[in-house]
């Protein structure tokens, strides 16, 4: 079970909680996060480097036929 799963039964099934048991839930879940964003980070990139490829083959391709025309 994951860290939010266990974060949400505590909460649904308890009145209060020590913060010791809560500690290490939430850092998991901060590392969860970071781990996220850097996910996020990397497929913006690539999308980013993706449509640059695009682009210049496009470019290329209507350059191209101006030639021919």
């Amino acid at each position: 079970m994951n860290a939010l799963m266990k974060l949400k039964e505590i909460a649904e099934s308890q009145k209060s909680i020590t913060t010791s048991r809560l500690s290490p839930l939430l850092k998991e879940i901060e590392a969860m996060y970071i781990q996220q964003g850097k996910r996020i980070i990397n497929q913006r990139n690539e999308l980013s480097f993706l449509q640059v490829q695009f682009n210049r083959q496009k470019q290329f391709k209507e350059k191209k036929s101006r030639r021919v025309d």
